[in-house]
């Protein structure tokens, strides 16, 4: 069974994370997530450091390593980070 994830979602988190986060040697880092783009903005990811999850053109995506708990945790950060941004412009920003 394919993992399911909302691609708005994800999408939402990786452009709060490059807005929120320090920049670092890997792309953007906010909240023990890093965000990151392919050279022709095509594919982007959004990794924990133990899964990363790729998003690609289409909508198509691919997780890297992990076993399902671990993508699932991945996904429930994503919600969580996704929430986070809601309260309001004032949040704090973490790296």
């Amino acid at each position: 069974m394919k993992d399911e994830i909302d691609i708005r979602q994800a999408l939402r988190v990786f452009d709060r994370i490059r807005q929120y986060g320090q920049p670092c040697s890997d792309g953007y880092r906010w909240q023990g997530v890093i965000a990151a783009s392919g050279y022709d903005g095509y594919q982007i990811s959004l990794s924990d450091g133990t899964v990363t999850l790729w998003l690609m053109f289409h909508s198509s995506h691919q997780f890297e390593s992990g076993n399902r708990l671990e993508r699932e945790q991945l996904l429930q950060r994503l919600a969580q980070l996704d929430a986070i941004d809601r309260v309001g412009p004032d949040t704090p920003r973490y790296s």
